[in-house]
């Protein structure tokens, strides 16, 4: 592996540990029945997910994390947001 696939990976780990961690907030948050915080960390784990594959496919390249509504759009629903 190259340096710099070597720092790609360890990126995409660190962007899915930061997924799992704002996703266990979010368990926590829910159990306080703090809505608008966990949909708040909801956005942002599979924000960080999304990142992640995008990165990993290396699709997201040097497109700005401005596109996250695009990428999110695809995993949300009129009723209801799913991550996956």
């Amino acid at each position: 592996m190259t340096d710099y696939n070597d720092d790609m990976i360890a990126y995409v780990r660190y962007r899915l540990e930061k997924a799992q961690e704002v996703y266990g907030a979010a368990c926590v948050l829910y159990d306080a029945a703090q809505w608008n915080s966990v949909i708040n960390r909801l956005y942002y784990a599979c924000f960080y997910s999304a990142s992640a594959l995008l990165l990993y496919k290396q699709i997201f390249g040097k497109i700005s994390f401005r596109c996250n509504w695009a990428v999110l759009k695809m995993y949300c629903s009129d009723r209801y947001f799913v991550c996956r």
